[in-house]
């Protein structure tokens, strides 16, 4: 549908139409299309329809294939993109065998925000690139008209917090250490490209990206401020699941220098935790005593500190490092002596024990350090399953020291990755004496596990904390939580009475202090039955929160990602144990898995075990792109499935019904060999209608062909007769002969053009000849247009313009950009449908 322009804006569009760029993206998606479609190393590929750019784009494995050393090389002729956009290789990781490389899309020196392809290839092959591309209109600016001091402003006015980090430390007075520690944290502007998220559109704008961090509220988040017009575009918050009060956490960021060097000398110490008996880590001999700083079995600095409580204010200048307390054996008092041998047994480590005459806050978990070996001994066994199992060093790959922080605030019920360091709550429980406490100390295996897992999520899929994609964030971090679990029960000890399934099972006792395994415990999720704690088991069913839900906010969990993890944890765990397996005991927890989803499907899955289902999920964790919704994650996930186990392997079909289980796509369904078809989830109604694209008004559709173990190199021809649509005027194709090699998928490109005709729904048919069987898809275009409708009276355009030979009306001018004649026509959008505008030679304005 044609668009009506402001009435005092038609004479001075005409001066930007003869390059259309500024208004148009440098390059469409129907060139984007075709040139991947022409490109013989390409197999197949899909469409993001928003966007307008690949999701997905699948290379072929042998024959013509793509090298990884020439993946930038590729991107650029695929999107048609000049000398202004480069694509920067900015991480690279490998797990059983397989690598991905992360590009970053810059234009004009300037990083576009989320902009990313992640490249997955096996002994140098690219088998596959996943992709949010974002194709910049040629006028969007990249000067900034904002300050940076003002931009900032604008930030911390949309955050209206009473009291931020580097006001905190600065107030500490005046050191180097304290110096750095302010820089460390004090905001500065980076401009990006970024999408306007109050919009459903795609509408880039230059922006400042600031991370704000807040001490009263405790927050942390990534702002971004329209460098122009001071819109706060996007908050993406960086600390998870946390608020009240934070100076204690704002006090480490004093004194952390060398943060990355290894302990030495490293000492085997022996404890006794709250949650897992006596284990066995690492520690640090410090002036006599010993000190919980020491390594992961796999060489990871690692160590665990305390945040004594709330603290005491005033503070002076000499107590700044002993803000954050060190955790020592061998420093208690003549009331509780420790000996300083590196046996931290509970009789020296838990000195407050709860009675009914010593109830909280008489005593105080704050005083209880075996939770803190639970913290220090758990980031060990995190980090070397990691490294065991994923080939990857540390959160970051890097192998960045890892920080645990304990006893943050008073009976604070949460814990939380806060971008660089785990924090954690001593719980309200405090032992059962506090009246309505939830939960005990929150140093439990898969709460450890939990917070590592966002910091691998930020390093891997780097997931927007909203919505979809931060409901996705969520799920990874309990999918985690479950792996590490399961893996301390088969690899450490099998006695320790852990749940997989739950999440928090150790440490929420709202059920008044009951143990995993009881019919009657809580836990704050249920991964096997996510109903059972209020959460969905099926996209969109019961409990489901709508993602949609308005302007994403702590206060509405930045639009349920707490809640709509639940799906993403049902399908792992499908994927673990299979369908119709019993569930594990717990409070409201059915007897077993129904095979039965909220949308009516009835399914059956077999479990492919803990292995392969977190092998498959950690490579579609890295495959994926910041603003990423379930159904990528399906299509990630099945093609790490294909990746890592083969095409058509049992792996891949029980990745794709275990997606199905969830209401998200279709079964798996590999047809008879030798045979080739259209695919069952082609979309067969195509519009006209394209709001993105501005006055370009065309669809493209992706419409896949797979084939079911042919002989190699088979081709097929389709045709298109039939069609009541015209081919060339009312849509193309980007091919007809398309070559199958055993079981692949091709995809053909429609394109769909709003013809601004007035015309009854046509029909496009696509049909191929193989083996003797004719076979035939049918599409129908709806058409958006209309007559203009007429008035009983005049309609004056403008009030105050004559069309006399004496001048231009008020506010018009005259730029002479194109040879030809203007002409009228009708058929606007919105209010403006039925109305006039111009056009010169045919083209739309």
């Amino acid at each position: 549908m044609k668009k009506l322009l402001p009435k005092k804006l038609i004479l001075t569009a005409l001066s930007c139409y003869s390059g259309m760029m500024c208004l148009q993206a440098q390059t469409s998606s129907q060139d984007i299309s075709t040139n991947l479609s022409e490109d013989q190393r390409v197999n197949s590929f899909t469409m993001e329809p928003l966007r307008g750019t690949p999701s997905i784009i699948k290379m072929n494995t042998s024959g013509a294939t793509l090298g990884v050393n020439d993946v930038p090389a590729f991107l650029r002729a695929a999107m048609g993109v000049g000398n202004e956009t480069v694509f920067n290789k900015i991480s690279s990781m490998n797990t059983n065998g397989v690598q991905v490389d992360k590009y970053q899309q810059v234009t004009n020196g300037i990083k576009v925000e989320h902009g990313v392809f992640k490249a997955t290839s096996r002994k140098g092959i690219v088998y596959g690139l996943t992709a949010e591309y974002y194709n910049l209109p040629a006028s969007i600016t990249s000067t900034a008209s904002l300050s940076e001091s003002a931009a900032l402003q604008k930030a911390l006015d949309h955050v209206g917090a009473s009291l931020y980090a580097w006001e905190y430390i600065e107030s500490l007075g005046n050191s180097p250490e304290i110096t750095a520690a302010y820089n460390e944290v004090y905001p500065t502007g980076e401009l990006v490209f970024v999408d306007n998220y109050l919009t459903d559109a795609v509408d880039l704008a230059l922006a400042y990206k600031f991370n704000v961090y807040a001490a009263e509220p405790l927050s942390r988040a990534d702002i971004y401020v329209d460098a122009n017009n001071g819109q706060v575009l996007l908050l993406d918050a960086i600390i998870k699941h946390a608020d009240g009060h934070g100076k204690e956490e704002i006090r480490n960021m004093v004194g952390k220098a060398g943060k990355n060097k290894r302990p030495v000398p490293v000492m085997a110490a022996q404890g006794d935790t709250r949650y897992a008996g006596t284990r066995m880590f690492d520690t640090s001999l410090e002036n006599g005593m010993y000190v919980l700083k020491g390594t992961t079995p796999t060489g990871v600095a690692n160590e665990t500190r305390s945040m004594e409580g709330i603290g005491g204010l005033p503070l002076s200048v000499p107590a700044i490092y002993t803000l954050s307390e060190p955790i020592y054996d061998g420093d208690g008092d003549l009331l509780n002596p420790e000996t300083a041998d590196n046996n931290w047994t509970a009789a020296e480590h838990r000195k407050d024990n709860f009675s009914v005459t010593n109830p909280y806050p008489v005593a105080n978990e704050k005083n209880n350090d075996d939770v803190a070996l639970d913290a220090h001994w758990g980031a060990e066994i995190v980090l070397n399953y990691w490294q065991e199992k994923h080939n990857r060093d540390s959160y970051d790959n890097l192998g960045t020291k890892v920080f645990n922080y304990v006893h943050y605030g008073d009976a604070y019920d949460n814990a939380f990755w806060n971008g660089s360091a785990m924090t954690y709550g001593d719980g309200s429980y405090q032992g059962g004496t506090n009246p309505d406490g939830s939960f005990a100390p929150l140093t439990s295996m898969d709460v450890c596990s939990h917070e590592i897992g966002h910091g691998v999520c930020e390093f891997t899929a780097d997931l927007v904390y909203q919505r979809e994609s931060g409901a996705m964030n969520e799920g990874f971090s309990d999918i985690w939580a479950a792996a590490v679990e399961q893996y301390v029960l088969t690899e450490i000890d099998g006695s320790l009475n852990y749940d997989p399934w739950g999440i928090g099972e150790q440490i929420d006792e709202r059920d008044g202090g009951l143990q995993p395994g009881d019919p009657n415990a809580v836990a704050l999720r249920w991964m096997d039955d996510p109903k059972a704690a209020g959460d969905p088991d099926s996209y969109g069913g019961a409990n489901w929160q709508e993602p949609e839900c308005g302007t994403p906010t702590l206060a509405n969990d930045y639009c349920g990602v707490h809640t709509n993890s639940g799906v993403l944890n049902k399908w792992y765990y499908l994927l673990v144990t299979g369908s119709g397996q019993a569930f594990s005991a717990g409070s409201g927890k059915a007897a077993s898995d129904d095979q039965v989803s909220d949308g009516g499907r009835q399914y059956e899955v077999e479990g492919i075990g803990f292995d392969k289902a977190s092998a498959i999920s950690y490579l579609a964790e890295t495959m994926l792109s910041p603003n990423a919704k379930f159904i990528d994650m399906r299509q990630a996930s099945i093609f790490a499935a294909q990746v890592l186990y083969g095409i058509g392997s049992n792996e891949e079909i029980q990745t794709t019904n275990a997606w199905y289980a969830v209401d998200i796509g279709e079964a798996f369904s590999a047809g008879d060999p030798n045979t080739i078809t259209f695919s069952d989830s082609n979309v067969l109604i195509f519009s006209e209608d394209n709001t993105v694209n501005g006055c370009a008004d065309v669809n493209t559709y992706n419409v896949l062909i797979g084939s079911v173990e042919v002989p190699q190199g088979t081709t097929i021809n389709v045709s298109t007769a039939g069609s009541t649509a015209t081919r060339g005027q009312d849509y193309d194709i980007s091919g007809q002969s398309f070559t199958f090699n055993g079981s692949e998928t091709n995809s053909i490109t429609v394109t769909v053009y709003d013809d601004a005709v007035v015309e009854e729904t046509e029909t496009i048919v696509l049909s191929f000849v193989y083996n003797g069987q004719f076979l035939k898809q049918e599409f129908s275009i709806g058409d958006n247009d209309f007559a203009p409708r007429t008035g009983n009276s005049p309609f004056d355009l403008l009030a105050t313009e004559t069309f006399s030979n004496d001048g231009m009306p008020n506010g018009w001018s005259i730029q002479n950009v194109l040879d030809g004649t203007n002409k009228w026509t009708f058929n606007g959008t919105g209010e403006a449908a039925g109305k006039a505008f111009i056009t010169t030679l045919g083209a739309d304005i």
